[in-house]
């Protein structure tokens, strides 16, 4: 029984992360049969889905784009291969390579275990029923809503969600999709990317370049299922949020959509050098560029006996050797060479990569939410982002430091008053990346409106002793049920999702579905597709204005405006007055978990940091 409950506890963390767990797919069909009234006719050939979950009509596993595979890995994405005849969409189709991670992500294989297939890059529609004479035509069609989807560009699959309820009660098109994830989505060599022949394929950027590539599917082919190529709202959260960001300031993403709400995202952009460069020695990032994976795979393959001398074997190579030799790598053998390092150098189970290369083509090549100062650098269009207000518990609940843990089930904070503290001010780090900076830096130039939230709810039920609303409360991705309004995660899960209010949790989600989708139809999120909740306004950068919607159920105040935000100036102050950081290097240590390696970290301030200033200690040693 302990093992039982232990597995379900563990995949209670993992659904409410990324909608997915060992113990049953997300959306999952009990029985699919072709319906005659999804026949759908693309621009490569007809497609037949099915009857879903919510009464939705249900497609999935629809091609966007050819395999990218053998010369086309590392590659921008073709379009699709037409087809004769109507092809099944009853089945998600592959997800792209990465490895198992019990924490997330593909989670019913052992964690570290590379799977997926290069034949990866497929979108799943849900949307109301209607027979083919009855699909929306001309002004009638539906607003369309794209799921990008977190796992820090390394992990996930749009088969995670299920977008059925979202599409029938809001009457609307959503759409998940796959992209190429890890070293297939974002790799830069100069061997191989140097050496390539349009700016495309020399920006690195191809996972990028996928989601690009399925918007422009959207475009030319959503009107056949009845959705409005002209009316496309980018949703997604964590790395689809890092995502859509980079969406906004790419070049060639320009009117592929008209709307974007960013949950949870933020400042995350990589330079090319760092994802080329080798670093001997102890490494401060977790991640692995390209040349530390050459000679990783050099000395996995017996081509040298250590690292020394793999440099010197990858010194003499030619660019056309290094090329040949990246290229004939299979999957498992890339995916290995790229797992990240851990501490003290050990090496994790999951794969890191530095994406989002600001190259100077599909990306700017510049820190690019500075472009958002000024609406000539970005597709401005409206904009909601957003974080939880408890993100970082996700993380800090298996930190040692801060939670024993017992059986895997049972979860004791050490110092409530610690965990809480430094809780608050990762999370509001977080904000700072993922919502406030962006939205002073938009709401000072852009005419189509900025929306803020922040997510409160936190009624995890008592499992045993362990109070989960308390260890998890409002963490990272725990908003995601309720924007797609799908709690059924499995049949065993479901009783782990009760809470004492579960009439609450279920009036919260409607709201949030509905503010959603007024967005998506008018740009703004109003007062909900009902205009019956309370009014969200736009971020104001005065001082003493509203600035963000906090979503919570009615016994914790409610969906209610609030002036809260987060400054860096303020973070730091913070730090400088907070007492309970009983010493200088705490308030150091802190300041570098908070910022460290990031665009927000500024060494003059950490150096003048408190009372005597934090010059002393290497911050490389304190993160």
């Amino acid at each position: 029984m302990g093992q039982t409950v232990a597995k379900w506890m563990a995949c209670l963390l993992l659904a409410m992360f990324l909608g997915s767990c060992d113990l049953g797919k997300t959306g999952s069909e009990d029985k699919i049969i072709a319906d005659p009234d999804t026949v759908r006719t693309t621009q490569y050939g007809k497609v037949q889905g099915f009857t879903g979950l919510y009464d939705s009509h249900t497609w999935l596993g629809v091609p966007y784009a050819k395999p990218p595979s053998g010369d086309l890995r590392w590659r921008k994405p073709e379009k699709p291969i037409s087809w004769q005849g109507i092809k099944p969409a009853l089945e998600f189709g592959n997800h792209c390579p990465q490895t198992a991670n019990r924490s997330g992500g593909i989670s019913h294989l052992e964690t570290g275990t590379p799977t997926g297939d290069e034949d990866c890059l497929y979108l799943n529609i849900w949307a109301p029923r209607f027979k083919p004479p009855e699909i929306p035509a001309s002004s009638q069609r539906l607003p369309v809503m794209v799921w990008i989807h977190g796992g820090g560009n390394e992990i996930g699959a749009g088969s995670l969600y299920n977008g059925g309820n979202l599409a029938t009660t809001q009457h609307l098109l959503v759409v998940t999709l796959n992209y190429r994830l890890g070293p297939f989505g974002w790799f830069s060599h100069e061997a191989i990317t140097g050496k390539a022949d349009n700016p495309e394929d020399q920006s690195g950027n191809f996972g990028t370049l996928d989601l690009i590539a399925a918007l422009e599917w959207i475009k030319t082919n959503i009107a056949a299922f009845g959705g409005d190529p002209n009316n496309v709202t980018l949703f997604g959260q964590s790395a689809g949020g890092y995502n859509i960001y980079s969406l906004l300031v790419s070049p060639y993403s320009k009117e592929l959509f008209h709307k974007v709400i960013i949950q949870s995202g933020g400042n995350s952009f990589s330079k090319v050098e760092e994802a080329e460069a080798y670093r001997a020695g102890a490494k401060v990032s977790h991640k692995v560029s390209s040349n530390e994976a050459l000679v990783r795979l050099l000395i996995n393959d017996g081509k040298a006996y250590d690292t020394e001398r793999a440099l010197g074997i990858a010194k003499k190579m030619s660019s056309d050797e290094v090329s040949t030799y990246f290229r004939s790598k299979n999957r498992d053998e890339i995916l290995n060479a790229f797992k990240g390092w851990g501490k003290n150098g050990e090496l994790q189970s999951r794969v890191r990569v530095y994406s989002n290369l600001m190259d100077g083509k599909v990306l700017p090549g510049e820190d690019p939410l500075n472009r958002l100062q000024n609406p000539e650098n970005y597709h401005e269009v409206p904009v909601i982002v957003g974080t939880t207000r408890d993100e970082q518990k996700l993380y800090m609940v298996f930190d040692p430091e801060y939670v024993n843990s017992y059986l895997g089930v049972i979860y004791r904070i050490k110092d409530r008053a610690v965990y809480e503290r430094d809780v608050a001010y990762m999370s509001d780090a977080w904000k700072l990346r993922g919502v406030d900076r962006a939205a002073f830096a938009m709401s000072g130039g852009s005419t189509k409106g900025v929306y803020a939230y922040r997510f409160d709810w936190d009624e995890e039920p008592d499992f045993i002793i362990t109070d989960f609303g308390e260890v998890l409360g409002a963490a990272h991705g725990f908003e995601i049920p309720f924007v797609f309004g799908h709690f059924d995660l499995n049949s065993k899960l479901a009783n782990l999702m009760l809470s004492a209010n579960d009439e609450g949790r279920f009036a919260l989600a409607k709201a949030m579905m509905s503010y959603w989708a007024e967005f998506a139809y008018n740009g703004s999120p109003g007062q909900g597709r009902a205009g019956d909740l309370p009014l969200w306004k736009n971020w104001n950068n005065e001082p003493a204005k509203e600035k963000m919607m906090v979503f919570d159920t009615a016994e914790d105040g409610g969906v209610r405006m609030s002036g809260d935000y987060v400054t860096f100036q303020k973070l730091v102050s913070r730090i400088e007055k907070d007492q309970t950081l009983a010493s200088q290097e705490a308030k150091c240590r802190l300041f570098v978990r908070m910022f460290y390696d990031r665009f927000e970290w500024d060494q003059t301030t950490y150096e003048n940091l408190g009372d005597s200033g934090c010059g002393s200690f290497n911050p490389e040693d304190l993160y």
